[in-house]
């Protein structure tokens, strides 16, 4: 019981060997997590400090009580993308001089909210939800969020000042044209920082990936903006408090708690959501590697409690890295004591290292949101739904759309298309396929005539709310066909569900059809339906003797009932 609890205990003892090997994964993974909590939260249009505080309680709390252990936690540039798009409409009648204290405010409140929707849907085994997200609208979704943040960078990239992102449709589009006629006011070194950073981050790793890149190119574009001594804070980080996040309940110094949580809890479900999508697929691509079992729900337990923990030490919003996870397994992590060694690594460059940064240009911050962009833009996937099914396709196309129109309110652009696919999916429901059976090619020569009393289809959909009328359709069309018939009989393996709405309608449609002398016969009915039907007597009035294992059976039966009432049959 106490290991449920508290998961971190399955860790103990740790053997030596295995402490070494989390050590080595802890400050190889802490190399790249220091630089990237930096530059996602200049993403998230806050100070570098608080992507630092980011990575140090809501990354421990996430080991602890998460259940897989090379998971790494901290900040990510989607949960920092979609908080910039979220509070930046929030700020905009705010008197600047108190603008940046307030977007702060609300940055740590949202991570208390999602942190209580993560915690939630966790403890009540809520992660199936994350399955109401179809793969297309994620497809889409990611490429252009992807792209958002690539050319949200570019700017900061050429050191060119000023130039942000309007709070508007096609935002984003209008915000290029402004920045193509500020060309003029490049900042040669930033733009040479960075585009160099950019190159060196894509093609070094590729030449040797056990070299902590990232972190010798901020070391180096410190070095070369110090010796050239840019002091202009429109162009590096500046000062870094050398101190601990201070610990206080989060404060919310304007408007009333209930409408500012009101406010974020939108914003709370979608970081929830499409932060679980990725926490599920590194999920699945650690569990193949070390053979290990999944918890889901467990992992969103560990989430939320990291992100409420961090809401009391200055974190914004956080979720699991792809690029981390996949450094922390390859370095040799065996227990979540490697999470940790990456916090105390993080929590050793804010105490003394910080001084050092001070010179850091937001130019290789921007390159490094950048090139993290690279392994969230995939086409494929879209390709391959419109491959599989022109709706689907459609729908990862529009939801792509979308969200760069609606860019920086990239939420919406994700509403628009999640919006898209549940009204396809329910009018897929609301029009399943229906196929006229012929059974006779199943029967045995002598039974192969058609009865004129025997009507039959196959149903491939459950039966519910947004079916049932679409299955009442299919029976009248058949009953239409022919006025002798006296058998509706349904191939049935596909209703493995039937609703509330499916048994109303099921119901009166037996009496109807009893009122016509005509009887409703299951062949192959799976045990789930027959069981939701035993509950209410429906199968009593539908009669058991219209109940078949297989539709074979049911045409025997029917054929020695039909003939039992010398009934004539239709040559």
């Amino acid at each position: 019981m106490l290991k449920k609890l508290f998961p971190f205990l399955d860790w103990f003892p740790i053997k030596t060997i295995d402490l070494k090997d989390d050590l080595v994964a802890g400050i190889t993974v802490a190399l790249l997590l220091v630089p990237q909590s930096m530059a996602y939260a200049e993403l998230a249009g806050l100070p570098v400090r608080y992507g630092l505080y980011a990575a140090i309680i809501p990354v421990a709390l996430m080991a602890l009580f998460g259940k897989m252990a090379q998971i790494s936690g901290g900040p990510t540039a989607m949960t920092g993308i979609i908080t910039a798009s979220v509070l930046f409409p929030l700020v905009q009648d705010i008197p600047p001089e108190l603008r940046e204290a307030r977007y702060i405010e609300l940055a740590i409140l949202l991570s208390l909210t999602v942190g209580v929707c993560r915690l939630l849907m966790g403890v009540f085994k809520l992660s199936s939800l994350v399955n109401l997200l179809s793969h297309p609208v994620i497809a889409g979704f990611t490429n252009a969020a992807a792209i958002v943040i690539a050319l949200s960078q570019l700017p900061k990239l050429l050191g060119i000042s000023g130039i942000s992102i309007q709070q508007e449709f096609m935002g984003l589009i209008k915000s290029l044209a402004s920045f193509a006629n500020n060309l003029d006011q490049i900042h040669p070194l930033s733009a040479i920082t960075g585009v160099i950073s950019l190159l060196g981050l894509v093609y070094l790793k590729k030449i040797y990936r056990k070299v902590p890149w990232p972190l010798i190119i901020v070391a180096g574009s410190c070095f070369v903006f110090w010796k050239f001594g840019i002091q202009d804070e429109a162009l590096i980080v500046g000062e870094i408090p050398n101190s601990f996040p201070s610990l206080s309940f989060p404060k919310n110094s304007q408007g009333e708690w209930l409408d500012t949580i009101i406010l974020l809890i939108p914003a709370s479900i979608m970081i929830t959501l499409i932060g679980f999508v990725e926490t599920v697929s590194i999920s699945k691509a650690i569990s193949f590697k070390t053979r290990q079992p999944m918890n889901l729900d467990q992992e969103l337990i560990g989430q939320g409690i990291g992100s409420i923990a961090g809401a009391f030490a200055q974190a914004y919003p956080v979720g699991s890295s792809f690029t981390r996870s996949a450094l922390n397994l390859v370095s040799g992590a065996r227990t979540g004591m490697s999470n940790i060694f990456a916090v105390l690594s993080v929590i050793f460059v804010l105490l003394f290292l910080t001084p050092a940064l001070y010179y850091l240009p937001k130019a290789t911050l921007a390159a490094l949101i950048i090139s993290s962009t690279f392994g969230l833009i995939d086409f494929e996937p879209i390709r391959v739904s419109w491959r599989v099914m022109r709706r689907e396709g459609l729908v990862a196309i529009f939801t792509f759309v979308a969200t760069l129109c609606f860019a920086p309110s990239i939420m919406d652009g994700f509403l628009w298309g999640a919006g898209i696919s549940i009204a396809a999916y329910l009018y897929r429901t609301m029009k399943p396929r229906i196929d006229i059976y012929d059974w006779s090619e199943s029967c045995p020569s002598d039974l192969r005539t058609r009865s004129l009393h025997i009507a039959a289809l196959r149903f491939r959909c459950a039966i519910f709310f947004a079916s049932v009328e679409a299955f009442e359709e299919a029976i009248i069309t058949c009953l239409a066909q022919s006025k002798n018939v006296k058998f509706m009989l349904i191939e049935a393996q596909s209703i493995n569900r039937i609703d509330a709405s499916g048994e109303w309608g099921l119901r009166n449609l037996v009496n109807q059809l009893k009122s016509h002398n005509v009887e409703l016969v299951f062949a192959a009915l799976p045990a789930e339906a027959k069981e939701m039907m035993n509950k209410t007597q429906l199968d009593q009035l539908i009669g058991e003797e219209n109940f078949y294992p297989d539709t074979t059976s049911a045409i025997h039966a029917l054929h020695e009932r039909i003939n039992g009432r010398n009934l004539e049959y239709m040559i």
